[in-house]
């Protein structure tokens, strides 16, 4: 059973990863929801189909963790650094919210 968390699961993107994940029970046995935000930790949301409480995210609470994604800048260290440490494999997700200019200049995109 692979274990997943999800950190910063109430933003727009996470809501759709856990979706995802909660219709592949092969993928993902136990989705743990996690956040250091004090405006998240502790609000009652639902994974699969069921009341969840967001967690707060500390050292243990990832522990026997197979598959985290983080809500966080990759360019603060203070964030990436301890999650990308012995990592084999890390996928970034970049975006921007306001991508209007793109379509001027899509070079920088």
């Amino acid at each position: 059973m692979r274990v997943v968390a999800v950190v910063h699961p109430t933003s727009l993107l996470a809501r759709e990863l856990r979706e995802r994940l909660e219709a592949r029970p092969d993928l993902c046995g136990e989705l743990r929801l996690l956040s250091e935000s004090e405006e998240e930790v502790g609000t009652l949301t639902e994974s699969a189909g069921a009341a969840a409480f967001v967690a707060r995210l500390g050292p243990e609470s990832l522990e026997g963790v197979d598959l985290a994604f983080v809500l966080g800048d990759i360019a603060d260290s203070a964030v990436s650094a301890p999650l990308v440490r012995g990592a084999q494999i890390v996928v970034h997700f970049a975006a921007e919210t306001h991508v209007d200019r793109s379509l001027q200049s899509a070079g920088a995109f």
